[in-house]
């Protein structure tokens, strides 16, 4: 992994890199040059196999999400009426399953991702980015979800170029 300053620095080395050959992964938001955007992290990743399967997790999870404002909506209307009911007690239920589905699809969703950002990372020859993007949450994808050999010594030497 190598990192830079700023994100034209990041462009022009991963110009460079894919010059001579090689297959490098740009990392970072912001401003990327149009003929990079396919060594972009972002671009890999939509374009990966699981990628599908991600997004029909992330519509899953908006179509519940939906259904659980709707159910909590009767709820708050059902305790309005301070009249104890078997609709309300059902709705409940029917909220707690809903919440329990949806810290599923979460853990899914975030799963399938990591699963991502791990294979096109490590399949890369070379990793570039902003310094300011690799100290959150993708470093952490790396440090807990990459086996010790990937990150081990030659392969993901953090380094620092002006």
């Amino acid at each position: 992994m190598v990192c830079t300053y700023t994100n034209v620095a990041v462009d022009n080395l991963v110009e460079g890199l894919v010059a001579a050959g090689l297959d490098p992964v740009r990392i970072g938001y912001g401003q990327i040059k149009s003929t990079l955007q396919e060594h972009s992290l972002e671009f890999k990743i939509e374009h990966h196999p699981l990628y599908p399967e991600h997004k029909v997790v992330s519509k899953n999870l908006e179509d519940l999400e939906k259904d659980l404002k709707k159910i909590s909506a009767a709820i708050l209307e059902h305790q309005k009426r301070r009249v104890p009911s078997p609709e309300l007690s059902r709705l409940k239920s029917r909220r707690g399953v809903l919440y329990a589905k949806l810290s599923r699809l979460n853990s899914q969703k975030q799963a399938i991702y990591q699963q991502m950002q791990v294979e096109v990372l490590t399949s890369a020859d070379v990793v570039r980015s902003f310094t300011s993007y690799t100290s959150g949450e993708l470093m952490d994808t790396l440090r807990y979800a990459l086996p010790a050999s990937v990150l081990g010594p030659g392969r993901w030497t953090p380094s620092i170029s002006p």
